[in-house]
């Protein structure tokens, strides 16, 4: 096959994108940049669940400590005192303290 060669100077000057097509792409970036966000806000509630589980897992261990209690009196008593102490809140408040409602 014959190798053609073409001369340096008979390059085509580039030309310039429309306004229309500078649009598009504006569009398309916005879209991607939107999507990336999407797509992060879909990842928040599991990181939260994950962030939130180790007020649960002290519960669970005082509730072992409480059950390994060989006498009877003293494990419910131990009991007692985890049924007490107040739940922790969320950082939202979804638990509204009691005086709120009059309770």
């Amino acid at each position: 096959m014959p190798t053609i060669h073409m001369p340096p100077h008979s390059r085509k000057p580039l030309v310039a994108r429309s306004p229309f097509v500078e649009t598009i792409e504006a569009l398309m970036i916005a879209t991607l940049m939107l999507a990336v966000l999407i797509c992060l806000a879909a990842l928040v509630p599991g990181v939260w669940t994950f962030a939130n589980d180790g007020a649960a897992s002290v519960r669970i261990d005082e509730v072992r400590r409480c059950a390994a209690v060989a006498d009877d009196a003293a494990r419910l008593s131990c009991f007692d005192e985890i049924a007490r102490r107040p739940l922790p809140h969320p950082a939202k408040g979804a638990n509204p303290p009691a005086e709120v409602f009059g309770r």
